[in-house]
This record gives structure tokens, C-alpha cells and sequence, in this order.
């Protein structure tokens, strides 16, 4: 059972988005549980939009992981590491909202990229012990971050 941290933080993450109320609509939000083609993302998305993206891709890169589609796995991880970034008037916001903290709520997001980034590429080799890790990792990453900055951004995450 060497992969069982790794099951145990797949199986939390997919138990804690599917207890999680939905989130307020906003207009350029895609519908949860929606699939909005990585291509027609735009550069810069309100703050929802992006989190409903990233809920897109992990949960499709969850679902290739069992379908053993690296390919898949691949692609979505790049597609998690090249998220769409806010605009600068909600960055400001952001700022503004966590002061200090700003700079831990960037440290998160770089460690969602790079983290991304390394899953993408050992997807690409077909090393899945690396894939695992780097998805425990990445998985790791969100819920700390959701459970630092969530309550707190929500008001701006339009």
C-alpha cells in the first residue's frame, strides 16, 4: 500500500468537492460540472471562473488517472499550470483583502504551477510514481490554500 496517502488525498478531494455548496454564480463563470475547452479560456478570468476551471481539470485528471490516459493526465496538468490569471483590478482587490498575506496566497499559486508543471512532465514520461506524488502535492496545495484564503476572497472572487 505505497500509494495510500496518495488514494487517501484523491479520495478526500473528490468527498470535498462534492460536498462543497455551490458557489455564487457570477456572469463569466462556467457552470459547475460544465467542460470549457482549455483553448477557449481566456488570458484573464474573475477568480470563480479560474476555480471552476481548476475543478474541471482536476477532476478530468482524476478520472484519466483511473482510466490509466497519461495523455490526458498530461494535458489537464498544463492546463492546471497555465491557469488563466485575474484581471488587475481583482489582484488589487486580493492584495488589499490579505495584506501581508498577499504573498502567501502568490507562494500558493506558483506551488500549483510548478508543481503542475512536474506532473505534466512525468505524465508526458510515464513515470507514475512521480505523477502520484506530484498529484498529492498539487492536491495538498489547493485544499491548504482553499482552507488559508477562501472565506476571505469570496466577496471578490467575481
Amino acid at each position: 500500500m505505497r500509494n495510500a496517502p496518495t488514494a487517501m488525498a484523491t479520495a478526500l478531494l473528490l468527498t470535498v468537492l462534492a460536498c462543497q455548496p455551490e458557489p455564487p454564480d457570477a456572469e463569466d463563470a462556467p457552470a459547475a460540472g460544465s467542460v470549457t475547452a482549455v483553448a477557449q479560456r481566456p488570458e484573464h478570468a474573475p477568480l470563480l471562473a479560474i476555480m471552476r476551471w481548476l475543478e474541471q481539470d482536476m477532476l478530468a485528471l482524476s478520472s484519466a488517472l483511473w482510466r490509466d490516459s497519461l495523455a490526458v493526465v498530461a494535458e489537464r496538468a498544463a492546463a492546471i499550470a497555465e491557469h488563466p490569471t485575474v484581471p488587475d483590478t481583482i489582484r488589487q482587490a486580493i492584495v488589499a483583502t490579505l495584506g501581508e498575506e498577499a504573498a502567501g496566497f502568490r507562494q500558493s499559486d506558483m506551488l500549483v504551477h510548478n508543481t503542475a508543471v512536474a506532473l505534466a512532465d512525468a505524465a508526458r514520461a510515464g513515470r507514475m510514481e512521480a505523477v502520484l506524488a506530484a498529484l498529492d502535492t498539487l492536491q495538498h496545495g489547493c485544499v491548504a490554500c482553499h482552507e488559508q484564503f477562501r472565506d476571505r476572497l469570496a466577496g471578490i472572487s467575481r
